[in-house]
C-alpha cells in the first residue's frame, strides 16, 4: 500500500458536506484504502458516525490547500452520486465512495479501514509539477501548526518558496500565497 494525497467529501450532521484533505494508504487495485484521520477532526467524526465518504484524486492543488485550512472564497462545487448518501466533488480526476469495515481508535490516529464501493472518473489527471508538490507539501505544513516549531514551518516555506517562483502557475501561486498567509496569522 502507498500513500496518495487527495480530498475526502462526509457529511456532517446538519446535512452539509465536509471537505478535507487526507492521504490514505491505498491498495494497489483501489479497492481498499485506509484512513488515518486524527480524532478531532471532522471527518474523522463524521466516518465514526456514518462509516461512508468519497476520496477524491485530484490535480487541483489550490484546492487541496483550501481544504486543508478550511478557507474558502465559496464552496466546492459538488455532484450526487446515484445510490450514494455523500456527494463527490463536480471537478476531480477520479473519486472512489468507501465505506467503513473496521476501526481502530487504540493509536493517536484512528485507523478506518475502508472498501470501495463505487468509483468514477471524470478528467485526465494533468500531473504534478514541481510547483504542485510545493503547494502539497505546504498544505501538509500548515495542518500541522502547533504541532511544529515556528522556525522550522518558516524555513521550510522559505525553501517551498523558491520552487513556487520558479515553476508555478496561478493556481499554484494562488494555492501557497494562502498557505503563507495562514502560517504566518497562525503560528506568529
Amino acid at each position: 500500500m502507498l500513500i496518495v494525497e487527495g480530498i475526502v467529501t462526509t457529511r456532517n450532521p446538519d446535512g452539509s458536506t465536509n471537505v478535507a484533505p487526507m492521504g490514505p494508504l491505498v491498495d494497489e487495485s483501489w479497492d481498499r484504502l485506509v484512513l488515518r484521520p486524527f480524532p478531532t477532526a471532522t471527518t474523522c467524526a463524521n466516518l465514526l458516525r456514518d462509516r461512508r465518504g468519497v476520496f477524491h484524486v485530484s490535480d487541483d492543488c489550490e484546492l487541496l490547500a483550501r481544504a486543508a485550512i478550511d478557507r474558502w472564497l465559496s464552496p466546492p462545487e459538488l455532484a450526487e452520486i446515484d445510490h450514494w448518501p455523500v456527494p463527490r466533488l463536480r471537478d476531480t480526476c477520479r473519486w472512489y465512495a468507501f465505506e467503513v469495515d473496521r476501526i481502530d481508535e487504540r493509536e493517536p490516529r484512528v485507523r478506518l479501514e475502508c472498501r470501495v464501493s463505487l468509483r468514477g472518473a471524470i478528467r485526465d489527471f494533468l500531473g504534478f509539477n514541481r510547483a504542485k508538490h510545493a503547494v502539497l507539501e505546504a498544505a501538509i505544513l500548515a495542518t500541522r501548526v502547533g504541532m511544529l516549531e515556528t522556525s522550522f514551518l518558516r524555513s521550510e516555506f522559505d525553501r517551498l518558496r523558491v520552487i513556487v517562483d520558479k515553476t508555478s502557475g496561478p493556481q499554484e501561486q494562488r494555492g501557497f500565497a494562502l498557505l503563507e498567509a495562514f502560517v504566518r496569522e497562525s503560528a506568529p
